[in-house]
């Protein structure tokens, strides 16, 4: 009897746990759905609400129109009559005028052709108002209940369009159904797939390795952050939330606070943000109120990254000065470099990945819209406003594109997005960067890379060629709107205005200043400036079928009249194009005394301080001179066809590095490694022998342990593998003989001793 009372009192705590959650999760949902709508508001809404349930205003024959504002009127009428604050509070009348309108809308069913209206758009947007009635509606309207029930649930259960945004957006559809209707299968399916949607990617939908997020990519991986990123983020934020101390909740969303940390917070300037990941609805400032809510709501969430997200939204917000760093997210093929005056990103493709996509009749533009295009914002007003609808397609800055009167494809849901070859890449030490793509459109072939650093960006383009072309070929420096009064260019140190409606052919000696941006020729070709149809322009005329043609150009964001000749001066003194032909970009930096290299074939790059550098595979490669160390990247990503690259490093005939680093075949492919080099040189030592008695060093390995005696006192020491990844560090030693544990350590080791000795140990 004991035991049937016990178990019988276990069963019942069972149910009033469930009981407990379905009536907090209620509860959580109408917190975050109240609202106390005006009386007028509810006035004029049921003024228009007709006998049959529809509204006046509102056309429903058309098939694909958006009808939410239906869906939003119900709702309105169902905060009114739940809020206790509300003149209509518990007025039938009221519930009956949403009765009406509900049971119009079921038998409606208005499904538009975009198949995202009824399985999203929809249900979401009923839910708002839905949740405040359903119970009620569950005891006086069964019959209605039911087929609320079923049109909520209908669209998740098709088991179609699962992934990314799409599968968050569908659990809150159906989810206030769910909870109604104590469906507790259906409620551990939302929270199973709730946890795989949050968890990092592999396949194009969601968050991916990098941070980045990407939606639609059937064509291709494509970055979407603030389109369906944005969209991701509101649902499963949502659903956080409403599960909330639950056993249904998500017990972490350190994927989705990374995207912000990471990744969001990088794009953003001046109240707008890059507009190369908002997809097919290009624009820089439409989402903003949306996405500084995102991040306030998971701020509120008092995670262990509340601090971080707290400066992230001060920095998107503009209450906080704006972080500085250098970004590659290589799942897209995408750079961005933000300094506290500017950001400018690059949005290359490959064989991989597409370009934002067009779809629905908006982003038909779009064809190059991965070309290289390299936006770069500085007073937020550069391609905001109306830019998108009246600037010219096939002049997308950074892109190379012949400028013909072709109608383009329309790159639907990313079809025809790709470039036609395999090479696009970066790499970045986390303050600065290099990217680089092999460009292969509409029979137009070239070299082209962009390097950022410090508070310039400098672009090289080699090998641009074209056969069976019609029109000329332009490189495009930039297209922004124009602010016609802060135009300018200088010869031989004379400035000069440029008004509105003008067209100019500049030659390599001018320097034109647009809006606080500097253009600054860097070879000797004529540059072209525009300042017609209200957008600045300018750009390099390659003439028609281009052979191995050439640009070399920087970027000085926020300069003025009286600073830009001043820091042009310091640009050409700090940087210095090392090579730029089919096989290399190179840059020197003085500043940073780093090398910048794209490596777009096996190459022995000679360098201007006596550095040589062979690779045996394409890479990408920042040398850094001050701290012997060096980053390197694979711009083939997952797709490239060799399981190493063969790097060396001499100097006066003395090997710095000589060693081969593997190829992830992951999704980290593509991502930068860093790795260490001697500036004297290796020593070679093979185990169990003596080194000269120049080196004062001997070594050797007895079980399990690396012996090291020195005639010099050793004061640090690093020790580290072939790939150049550190494995044991010790300092402040202060003694001449050490002993490290490398058991299971196997093959070649590198030895570094008081930042002045490496030894290459066999």
């Amino acid at each position: 009897m004991k035991q049937t009372i016990f178990l019988f009192f276990l069963f019942a705590l069972g149910i009033n746990a469930q009981t407990t959650d379905f009536d907090k999760i209620l509860d959580n949902i109408k917190s975050e759905y109240t609202q106390n709508p005006n009386k007028k508001s509810i006035d004029d809404i049921r003024k228009n609400l007709k006998v049959d349930g529809s509204f006046n205003g509102i056309d429903y024959t058309i098939k694909d129109k958006d009808l939410r504002s239906h869906l939003s009127k119900m709702s309105q009428l169902a905060q009114a009559y739940s809020n206790p604050n509300n003149t209509y509070y518990k007025d039938q009348t009221v519930y009956n005028d949403y009765i009406k309108a509900i049971t119009f809308w079921i038998n409606e069913n208005h499904t538009p052709s975009n198949w995202w209206y009824r399985h999203i758009a929809y249900p979401k947007e009923m839910n708002k108002g839905l949740v405040f009635l359903i119970e009620e509606i569950k005891t006086k309207n069964p019959s209605l209940y039911r087929n609320i029930i079923t049109y909520q649930e209908w669209a998740y259960l098709q088991k179609d369009h699962m992934e990314g945004a799409n599968g968050a957006d569908k659990i809150i559809g159906a989810f206030v159904a769910a909870v109604a209707e104590k469906d507790t299968n259906l409620l551990k399916e939302f929270s199973d797939l709730m946890k795989v949607l949050t968890s990092v990617q592999d396949g194009g939908e969601g968050i991916e390795k990098d941070f980045g997020f990407y939606s639609h990519s059937g064509n291709g991986r494509q970055i979407y952050t603030f389109g369906y990123g944005k969209e991701y983020l509101k649902s499963v934020l949502d659903y956080f939330l409403f599960t909330k101390g639950t056993q249904y909740n998500v017990q972490t969303l350190v994927n989705l606070e990374k995207m912000i940390i990471d990744h969001a917070q990088y794009l953003f300037h001046e109240g707008n943000y890059d507009p190369n990941p908002t997809g097919r609805y290009n624009n820089t400032f439409e989402y903003m109120n949306e996405l500084k809510n995102i991040v306030t709501k998971m701020v509120s969430l008092n995670t262990v990254n509340k601090s971080a997200l707290q400066e992230a939204y001060d920095r998107i917000s503009g209450q906080k000065k704006d972080l500085e760093g250098n970004k590659m997210f290589w799942r897209g093929d995408y750079m961005a470099h933000k300094r506290t005056n500017f950001l400018s990103t690059v949005r290359m493709t490959s064989t991989r990945t597409v370009g934002a996509e067009a779809g629905n009749g908006s982003g038909n533009y779009n064809y190059y819209a991965g070309a290289g295009v390299n936006y770069t914002i500085h007073t937020g007003n550069e391609y905001n406003g109306t830019y998108f609808s009246k600037f010219n397609s096939k002049q997308f800055p950074g892109t190379t594109v012949e400028q013909n009167a072709v109608t383009l494809p329309v790159p639907n849901w990313g079809k025809d997005g790709k470039n036609n070859n395999d090479f696009a890449g970066g790499v970045s030490d986390g303050t600065n960067g290099a990217s680089a793509m092999i460009y292969d459109k509409q029979g137009i072939t070239a070299n082209k890379s962009w390097f950022f650093i410090g508070n310039v960006v400098l672009a090289l383009g080699s090998e641009i060629s074209q056969n069976n072309g019609t029109s000329d070929v332009y490189t495009t420096l930039n297209q922004t709107n124009l602010e016609a009064s802060k135009v300018s260019y200088f010869q031989n140190n004379n400035r000069f205005q440029i008004n509105a409606n003008m067209n100019m052919v500049n030659n390599a000696n001018t320097v034109v200043l647009s809006s606080g941006i500097g253009y600054v020729p860097f070879d000797s070709n004529s540059y072209t400036v525009s300042t017609q149809n209200d957008l600045f322009k300018m750009y390099i005329n390659h003439g028609v079928n281009p052979t191995k043609s050439s640009y070399a150009y920087l970027l000085m964001p926020n300069v003025t009249d009286a600073t830009i000749l001043n820091e042009v001066t310091k640009a050409k003194n700090n940087l210095r194009i090392e090579a730029q032909n089919e096989s290399c970009h190179a840059v020197y930096d003085s500043v940073t005394s780093q090398y910048y290299i794209a490596f777009f074939k096996p190459y022995t790059l000679n360098l201007s301080t006596g550095l040589v550098v062979k690779v045996d595979n394409p890479c990408m490669i920042i040398i850094n001179n001050n701290n012997s160390k060096f980053y390197v990247s694979n711009p083939y990503g997952e797709k490239a066809n060799f399981q190493n690259i063969r790097l060396s490093i001499t100097k006066n005939s003395r090997s710095l590095f000589d060693n081969s680093i593997q190829i992830i075949k992951t999704n980290e492919s593509g991502k930068t490694f860093e790795y260490s080099y001697s500036t004297l040189g290796v020593i070679q030592a093979r185990l169990d022998n003596g080194l000269s008695s120049e080196e004062n060093v001997n070594i050797a390995r007895l079980e399990g342990k690396l012996k090291i005696e020195s005639k010099e006192e050793i004061k640090n020491i690093e020790l580290y593998d072939i790939n150049g990844r550190l494995i044991f560090i010790k300092k402040n030693i202060n003694d001449r003989q050490v002993s490290i544990d490398v058991t299971g350590k196997e093959g070649i080791l590198i030895l570094k001793i008081n930042e002045n000795k490496t030894i290459k140990i066999f």
